[in-house]
């Protein structure tokens, strides 16, 4: 009988990774989060309507009685004075230093968004920090020189595949299930018994 595997990541280093955080060490589970190094502490509201748009508004200027359009959250990310605790245990990795749709950046934008990432939160998590993840699931193929330059080896994209094997390209691993997906459970169903 063959052993199967999956992997928990996380965007952003929202607040919201705290009860994250909690729920995961209570089960014994592991997990990735992916994090921007010139982002901590940030406060914005961010709506949206599923993967279609987004907008962010910096909480200072957020008045709710003017934003009913779209659903908003609140999009406060961790201090850092706080993430080495909050995260320890997991494996930390890079997301940009500030979130940056990678695909509309010039080369050395790219290169810089990605390299110093690595090296903050290398630095500030005692980690070599490996792995990465592409903001808004944008610019793979752009960055492939970036990441290895950064000593990346394997990066997720926001694509969603219905299968469950290893990629052929480690720098554009898809996602097998996502957690906000109503297909997630009948796809883990399908590689064996899963209850909810």
């Amino acid at each position: 009988m063959y052993k199967k595997y999956f992997a928990w990541s996380f965007d952003d280093g929202l607040e919201q990774d705290k009860r994250i955080v909690e729920v995961l060490r209570k089960y014994g589970l592991g997990a990735t989060f992916h994090l921007n190094s010139g982002l901590f502490g940030d406060k914005t509201y961010e709506g949206r309507i599923g993967n279609l748009g987004m907008t962010e508004t910096p909480a200072a200027l957020f008045d709710p009685s003017k934003w009913h359009l779209l659903p908003y959250v609140p999009h406060f990310r961790i201090p850092e004075d706080e993430v080495r605790d909050v995260y320890k245990g997991f494996e930390i990795a890079a997301h940009t230093c500030t979130h940056v749709n990678l695909s509309l950046c010039s080369e050395g934008e790219r290169r810089a968004q990605i390299a110093d990432d690595v090296a903050v939160l290398s630095e500030l998590f005692g980690q070599k920090v490996e792995g990465f993840a592409y903001p808004y699931g944008a610019g793979a193929r752009k960055s492939a020189d970036a990441l290895r330059a950064a000593g990346v080896r394997y990066a997720r994209t926001a694509h969603t595949e219905e299968g469950f094997r290893f990629p052929s390209d480690s720098l554009q691993t898809p996602i097998s299930c996502w957690h906000i997906s109503k297909k997630t459970f009948r796809r883990l169903a399908l590689c064996g018994k899963v209850t909810r």
